[in-house]
């Protein structure tokens, strides 16, 4: 298993050592090897902007689906302001 923290804590001491015995060259190149190990900042999800799926709104969309057949699952998602994946599900749920 892997323990990030205490690899970074002896890259920092090997560092702190290449830099005393002025070896900035491997001290420098530990730096950039310790600024590859730093994840991203946790970022919150989004709001949801997609309109929730409810039986009700599935019903719709069929009733919408079966009265506009040439209309892509894209272009009904846009409608309902849904995931064109939903539209799928929705539909399929019919068959």
């Amino acid at each position: 298993m892997s323990d990030i923290p205490q690899a970074r804590s002896h890259l920092e001491a090997m560092r702190d050592q290449m830099a005393a015995a002025h070896l900035d060259y491997y001290a420098e190149h530990i730096d950039y090897i310790l600024s590859l190990m730093v994840r991203e900042k946790y970022k919150p999800r989004t709001s949801r902007q997609s309109a929730t799926m409810t039986p009700e709104l599935a019903d719709e969309i069929r009733k919408y689906a079966i009265g506009h057949p040439n209309l892509s699952t894209q272009r009904i998602a846009t409608h309902f302001n849904v995931n064109p994946g939903r539209v799928s599900e929705a539909l399929a749920a019919v068959e």
